[in-house]
């Protein structure tokens, strides 16, 4: 269970990493920063998380919200949403309250829930959406599944898995022994498994975990084997301890009795075995009175007789009578006394040193009635040992004093003794350390092996090395140098026994002789391959020494400028600076020479000509004697490097032209100095004056419109700290009250910790350019009020690559009217304009011909298919406009139902006056003919007729004409209609 228990934490932390990492990268990177807006809709990478078997990805603010959301087990279309329970477990608990609680960066929970279980993960962000900014927590998590638990028991001999509530949480008990809970459990199921459970708690849902590893039993049988092994091996020992006991008694009792009479019997031997000891014999009482003593005590202490010290106390004799109590109390604590120094005082006052033993003699009661002891005179001896310590301590203070290290070794090289000078060369903490780690001059501080069998052979034969040269190792492998002498010490038979020697370390004398080894080879290097002309005069006027690039720019023949003309570039320079050469100091100018004009006079071998730039520096170098000795001359070709200067200068010109036909100038905010510099067309756009006004950071940012200013420090403060793009429209204020609109630009640079050193940017008047806008801007606002308010319709299309009528782009409120749509329903369903306005080929034809060349409008009737299906007749006029990339048109539409009902009662009147014509001139066919007889008939008999009849009859005639006129007039007005107003109609 450890091996897994470490495993789910590996995997936790893992997981943290991959949402610690992911909080910064790509999309997430655009989420947090405010580029992507759509970020939820669009989604994050679920084919990277699917990968990494991460099931559970999702982003919260810090209100619960959530603002993405993506559970791949649980499928729903084309989404992935969370399940309502895990929303609630989100949103209501974790990773908020647990995130507020821990104060960690990274909360992890593993969770248990609706039968379901996993980890989570969550790790804080700053987000920006369009229309909100603020923290929020980007959330990963894995289910238990079987994937995910086989990577848990990647290093287990048996799998892991999970068993319900039910079945596992009998096997825990509430508290154990110690009263705390136990998070694991072990039992057996059968005769060949035994089980072991993990159970993690949920802090959240209040439930629990259980995780299980089936073990054979052999496992458990193995256990209890060597457990009963070690109980039999116990019991063992207590029987052969108890029968050891026995005998043991039946000894002591069996020759108790022996052991007294032979104790009495060598009583006597004792008492001449005290009287003849070298060594002291005492017995005092249980006060410390001195009962017995031995000869040789009584002499020790400088007494002739026993009875001058017999009856006396033992303290007595002590220097410091304080010892008294100490001893004693050590004595009774401890039963006895062994190699107990102490120093007693003769009866003439002299000192004694002795080392006593001393134990409590006991009476047969067992009570404490004396103390018996021995003590040995070591006057002599620690006066000898003192003599010869102070020898050997002013030869070891020198030892250990010496400011040099020495050593001692036998023959193979093994170090035996070392001082601490020694031991430090080699980066030991001290001899001691050495010694313990069987030091070796060949083996361990890596003495060469050759030069080691010379050492051997110069010893061999001379004794003695001196002033040795030898590089070594030291403990930590870097290299050391000494400087040894080195004696050996032979034995009878001339054998090397001890080598003696003496270090000294020159590493740093090495060192520099290396450096200074080096820099000479450097020097040399530099000397002549250097891309610089250098020459070596002496006082005199001599070349003493010149380099490559010196001999390919002048020569070296004796016509060449620097042997035929010593000290040439003195004429370069002015008496002041000669007069600076004179006194010592470095001469340094720029001068010009014309290599056409020299090659007629000098033989100069390259091939350099006309003017030529050069840099020319004049080193006086003294000798010993103080006084200048040579003149180190320098000579570089600047002429790249002054073409350059004059390019850049012109460069700057035409860069301050650019930025003044712009209207665009650059700045410069120095971060740490707090210092802002301004190009001149920065002034100008701000109305400023160079010698009259100083840039700051807050002087730039006073000068911001009030309205902006705000915004303006938010987002330079964001591009300032987070990184985030600087790119603003912003307006400032300049005299007169005057406003102008500027876009800002920047960047920042960064040191090597990351800190923001130097803001670089760019002001650019956008003042004409925001006006013109904000008149299109109210152009458009008016035109739209018009496109929305007109009586006619308006649709708006554009045509296809072929040059057929395609998309619709917009139509205003009286087109959506016509055809019983809205723009919402045009948008969601197909909206070509050939849906609402059928164009057949004739038509499209006949649309092609009058909108071709320079032809852009064309009329013609049409009907506009309706939602309800009805055909609604209109008049379309269409304009089309030909813009960069397409064509678009506009087709106003008017609904003609009206026009044409109040056209076809027109067509029906004149219609009616045609046949009112017609039926007039048969009536008047009709009238004439018989009236045109009657007046025959009326001349012939108009004698016999009477006046009235004749009357009536020119009053019919009358009426005739008068008929015919008004007929004539009706066909007049007729034909004026069908010309003039292109009334047409069909009989």
């Amino acid at each position: 269970m450890e091996h897994f228990s470490d495993n789910l934490n590996n995997s936790v932390v893992y997981l943290g990493r991959t949402v610690a990492d992911y909080a910064v990268w790509d999309e997430m990177a655009w989420f947090s920063q405010g580029k992507y807006p759509d970020f939820p809709k669009k989604g994050m990478s679920r084919d990277s998380f699917q990968a990494l078997g991460i099931d559970i990805v999702g982003i919260i603010n810090d209100s619960g919200e959530i603002l993405y959301q993506d559970d791949y087990s649980n499928p729903v279309g084309e989404h992935y949403p969370f399940r309502s329970w895990f929303l609630t477990y989100i949103q209501n608990s974790w990773p908020v309250k647990r995130q507020n609680e821990g104060g960690a960066e990274l909360s992890s929970v593993i969770f248990s829930k609706e039968n379901l279980s996993g980890v989570l993960v969550s790790h804080p962000i700053l987000y920006h959406t369009t229309n909100e900014t603020g923290n929020g927590y980007v959330v990963m998590g894995r289910y238990f599944k079987q994937p995910f638990l086989d990577e848990l028991s990647i290093i287990l001999d048996y799998p892991v898995f999970l068993v319900n509530e039910t079945e596992a949480a009998s096997h825990f008990s509430p508290k154990d022994t110690y009263g705390e809970i136990s998070d694991v459990a072990v039992y057996v199921v059968n005769e060949t498994s035994i089980n072991s459970i993990l159970r993690v708690h949920d802090p959240v849902s209040n439930d629990f975990l259980y995780f299980c590893i089936t073990y054979p039993r052999n496992l458990y049988k193995e256990g209890m084997s060597t457990l009963i092994s070690f109980l039999a091996l116990i019991l063992g020992i207590i029987a052969v301890f108890s029968v050891l006991s026995f005998f043991g008694l039946r000894f002591y009792y069996r020759y108790a009795e022996e052991s007294a009479r032979i104790a009495e019997e060598k009583s006597s031997s004792y008492q001449m075995i005290i009287s003849e000891i070298e060594d002291g014999y005492f017995r005092t009482d249980q006060d410390g009175i001195l009962e017995t003593v031995s000869p040789s005590t009584v002499s020790m202490l400088g007494y002739n007789n026993p009875e001058d010290v017999i009856g006396k106390p033992l303290s007595d004799f002590y220097q410091n009578p304080d010892e008294r109590s100490i001893l004693r109390k050590e004595l009774f604590m401890h039963k006895h006394l062994k190699n107990q120094p102490l120093v007693l005082k003769r009866i003439d006052g002299s000192l004694v040193y002795v080392t006593a033993h001393a134990h409590l003699t006991y009476d047969k009661d067992g009570t404490v009635n004396g103390i018996e002891g021995i003590a040995h005179d070591n006057t002599d001896v620690l006066k000898a040992k003192k003599t010869a310590h102070e020898g050997e301590s002013f030869y070891r203070l020198i030892f250990e004093s010496a400011n040099i290290g020495l050593f001692e070794s036998n023959a193979k090289g093994d170090i035996l003794l070392v001082n601490p000078v020694f031991a430090t060369m080699f980066g030991y903490r001290g001899p001691e350390q050495m010694k313990q780690e069987g030091v070796s001059l060949p083996d361990t501080l890596g003495l060469d092996l050759n030069q080691y069998e010379r050492l051997k052979g110069e010893l061999k034969t001379r004794g003695s090395v001196k002033n040795m040269e030898v590089p070594l190792l030291k403990k930590d492998g870097t290299p050391v140098w000494l400087n040894m002498n080195i004696v050996v010490i032979k034995d009878f038979s001339d054998k090397a026994v001890v080598i003696i020697g003496t270090a000294i370390d020159i590493t740093e004398k090495k060192t520099i002789e290396s450096s200074l080894i080096e820099s000479q080879e450097k020097f040399k290097s530099l000397f002549y391959f250097s891309p610089v002309a250098i020459f070596v005069y002496d006082t005199d006027g001599k070349v003493l020494d010149s380099n490559s690039a010196a001999i390919s720019l002048f020569g070296t023949s004796k016509k060449s400028i620097p042997e035929s003309d010593p000290f040439f570039f003195l004429r370069y320079f002015t008496d002041e600076e000669k007069e600076s050469l004179n006194t010592g100091a470095l001469v340094k100018t720029e001068i010009l020479m014309d290599f056409d004009q020299l090659r007629g006079k000098y033989d100069i071998p390259s091939d350099r000509s006309g003017i030529v730039y050069l840099d020319l520096m004049v080193t006086p170098i003294p000798g010993s004697d103080y006084h200048t000795r040579w003149f180190l001359t320098q000579i570089t070709d600047i002429t790249g490097r002054k073409k350059s200067e004059i390019a850049r200068i012109i460069a700057t010109e035409r860069l301050k032209e650019a930025e003044v036909i712009a209207r665009l100038g650059h700045w410069e905010l120095d971060l740490k100095k707090n210092v802002m510099f301004w190009s001149d067309e920065v002034y100008f756009i701000f109305e400023k004056e160079p010698v009259d006004y100083t840039p700051t950071f807050e002087s730039f940012r006073e000068m911001v419109h009030p309205e902006d200013r705000r915004i303006f420090s938010e987002t330079f403060h964001h591009h300032l700290f987070d990184n985030a793009i600087f790119d603003i429209i912003f307006r400032i204020n300049v005299r007169d009250s005057r406003i102008k609109y500027v876009r800002g630009v920047s960047r920042i640079q960064w040191d090597e910790k990351g800190n923001p050193i130097r803001s670089l940017g760019i002001i650019h008047d956008i003042t004409t350019t925001r006006l013109n806008e904000l008149a299109l801007r109210e152009s458009e606002l008016k035109y739209r009020q018009v496109f929305s308010n007109v009586s006619l319709g308006l649709i708006l299309f554009e045509f296809t690559d072929d040059g057929e009528p395609g998309r619709i782009i917009d139509l205003n409120p009286k087109a959506q009217d016509m055809i019983q749509k809205t723009m919402l329903d045009m948008l969601i369903t197909q909206n070509n304009i050939k849906t609402i306005l059928p164009i057949g080929n004739s038509l499209a034809g006949y649309i092609r011909k009058h909108t071709s060349g320079d032809a852009d409008i064309c009329t013609f009737k049409s009907g506009i298919i309706r939602r309800d299906g009805e055909i609604l007749p209109v008049q379309v006029t269409l304009d089309i406009y030909h813009l960069d990339k397409k064509v678009v048109g506009l087709a106003i539409i008017e609904d003609i139902t009206m026009k044409n009902q109040y056209e076809n009662e027109r067509i029906k009147l004149i219609q009616q006056i045609e046949r009112n014509l017609a039926e007039l001139a048969i009536l008047n066919d009709g009238i004439r003919n018989p009236l045109t007889v009657i007046m025959l008939l009326v001349d012939e008999l108009e004698k016999e007729i009477s006046e009235p009849v004749i009357v009536q009859i020119k009053i019919i005639n009358e009426l005739i004409h008068q008929l015919d006129q008004r007929w004539m007039e009706s066909d007049i007005i007729l034909r004026f209609l069908q010309k003039h107003h292109n009334i047409q109609f069909e009989e």
